[in-house]
């Protein structure tokens, strides 16, 4: 039985959008992995990101499912603008920022008054990239190297790096990492003090 709603895209107009998936999971994976070899694994776990570790990387993230939803989308009455809606039957589902922030554990915020260490020249992006832009790929297998880093806490803050770049945001392995990442993640307490459900959200 289907309830009287008023869907965004009209049944009869229909969707013929792609759904592409580029946030990487199995990233997770790997970050446990090279942590836990040098020992660095419960830094990550008291950051932030740390309860993104119980996730289940096993499970596949269906771009056709996430298609049937959105096309599932309603217009409801006096929405806030950062909710969004869909009707299932007869039943209203609501998707917003409570709900994001509930399943994440990211909160929003003004990011303002945060400011990055200005990254000098023994910070991480200069020791280790020459302070140049480079891209998931390339962070990636210098985070596999581990025999590189020469200090402790280097390779979870490389870690963070890609964890943002590669599976929060969802960037193609070919997009270059911000310096702004970089300049953050030197100093641990303003990283996780970073408001980054407002980053990764419209």
């Amino acid at each position: 039985m289907e309830g009287n709603f008023q869907y965004v895209i009209a049944e009869a107009q229909g969707c013929t959008s792609q759904v592409h998936l580029y946030s990487k999971s199995e990233l997770i994976n790997d970050i446990v992995d090279v942590l836990t070899h040098v020992n660095e694994l419960q830094m990550f776990k008291d950051s932030c990101f740390g309860n993104f570790l119980e996730f289940d990387t096993e499970t596949v993230c269906s771009g056709a499912l996430i298609h049937w939803l959105l096309v599932r989308e309603i217009e409801v009455e006096n929405a806030e603008p950062y909710e969004m809606w869909f009707g299932f039957g007869t039943t209203k589902a609501r998707f917003s920022k409570y709900e994001f922030c509930l399943v994440t554990g990211l909160k929003f915020g003004d990011n303002e008054s945060i400011i990055p260490s200005n990254s000098g020249a023994h910070s991480i992006h200069q020791t280790y990239f020459h302070r140049q832009l480079v891209t998931y790929e390339e962070v990636y297998n210098t985070l596999k190297d581990t025999d590189n880093f020469q200090q402790p806490e280097v390779t979870t803050k490389i870690a963070l790096v890609l964890f943002v770049h590669g599976v929060l945001l969802g960037n193609d392995y070919r997009i270059k990492v911000p310096s702004f990442l970089w300049d953050l993640v030197e100093d641990i307490s303003p990283f996780n003090a970073f408001k980054w459900a407002s980053t990764c959200t419209p």
